[in-house]
């Protein structure tokens, strides 16, 4: 808002979208750390994969409510209301009933899974929820370092999606932008029914199971998505169902390693723990742009022929990549499946008492 009607606009941009990432950043890690600390074992992956259909229904409802705001043209005492400050608006307001609704409603020293008895304060929430010095156990760290390579493939994955897209179909199949935006429209929509069903699926099928059809999903999206001369050459149609498999795999993906994670950490304060893997998961979204770009145009120098190189580049190197990335994380999980089982069933002795009122 401040940065329509002021000299130094684009510096207000930019640092509003600094403060939004930290904001957004922060917020995922204490979600889920209080998910995975909080939720009875069985529930945190219904829990997170409820929490994930909100964030993508957020994704789906943005752009519609920011075009639905773009006729907006009058003023709000001095302050002028219009395609560019009206969204901005609407954000004040709706952060504002956040702190409100947080402050006054949300307490986290209530329904801990992994205790029992009388409401505890947080401070001995904490302290109840640390296993004993006597009977210490760490988590399993190669199965929290496969989850760690299975959340950067699906972020890796998706990165290069939401970045080449524009430019690439825009060049290879001539789209314009109104059918681009058609195309994450649908996206969005398939993001949403996916999140949806994960957090159906969760309730009746293993999280193992989850994850391996994630990762089946995104190596067959990748394969898909690789052409000449690594594969065929690649056709609209099958643009869409290799771009359709990916999107379908990032929200099985996503939510499955991350309730995965934290059932692995069990009773080990999780807050450290999630936040290095969202910092893994942000690493293909600072690195991803420019590298994707650059390799579609590295693979026509790598792989020259057929000539000439097609418009917009070849994706025969990125998706090789990405598929061959997601083979190796299927391999590990399948191999390796025994590391990936939850603290508890690891160490049946050091079992934490359930709370009488579980969330």
């Amino acid at each position: 808002v401040a940065a329509d009607s002021a000299r130094l606009g684009p510096l207000l941009v930019v640092a509003a979208r600094l403060t939004m990432g930290i904001w957004t950043g922060g917020k995922m890690v204490v979600e889920q750390t209080y998910i995975g600390e909080a939720a009875a074992p069985e529930r945190t992956t219904k829990i997170t994969s409820d929490v994930g259909v909100y964030a993508v229904l957020g994704f789906v409802m943005g752009p519609t409510v920011g075009a639905a705001l773009t006729p907006v043209d009058t003023h709000l005492g001095p302050e002028r209301l219009d395609q560019y400050t009206a969204p901005g608006y609407l954000m004040i307001l709706l952060c504002a009933c956040m702190l409100v609704a947080t402050t006054t409603t949300f307490d986290p020293a209530a329904g801990y899974a992994r205790r029992r008895g009388p409401r505890l304060g947080e401070d001995e929430s904490r302290r109840r929820l640390k296993p004993s010095p006597s009977s210490e156990a760490e988590p399993d760290k190669t199965g929290l370092a496969i989850l760690l390579a299975c959340f950067l493939a699906h972020f890796y994955s998706f990165a290069i999606q939401e970045t080449i897209t524009t430019p690439f179909v825009a060049a290879r199949f001539g789209w314009s932008q109104r059918e681009i935006d058609y195309l994450f429209a649908g996206v969005g929509l398939l993001s949403l029914a996916t999140s949806c069903l994960v957090a159906q699926l969760a309730t009746c099928c293993s999280d193992l199971g989850l994850l391996v059809l994630s990762l089946a999903f995104g190596f067959a999206g990748s394969l898909a998505l690789v052409d000449q001369p690594l594969g065929p050459e690649l056709r609209r149609s099958t643009f869409l169902f290799g771009f359709a498999l990916i999107t379908i795999a990032f929200p099985f993906g996503r939510n499955v390693a991350l309730a995965m994670f934290s059932k692995v950490l069990g009773p080990t304060p999780q807050g450290s723990w999630l936040g290095l893997m969202f910092v893994v998961g942000a690493l293909p979204r600072c690195l991803g742009p420019s590298w994707s770009l650059y390799a579609l145009r590295l693979s026509c120098t790598l792989f020259p022929h057929p000539q000439p190189c097609p418009p917009g580049g070849r994706t025969c190197l990125e998706f090789a990549i990405n598929a061959a990335f997601f083979a190796l994380c299927l391999a590990l999980v399948l191999l390796r499946r025994a590391s990936l089982l939850p603290f508890d069933q690891r160490h049946p002795a050091l079992e934490q008492p359930t709370a009488a009122t579980p969330l």
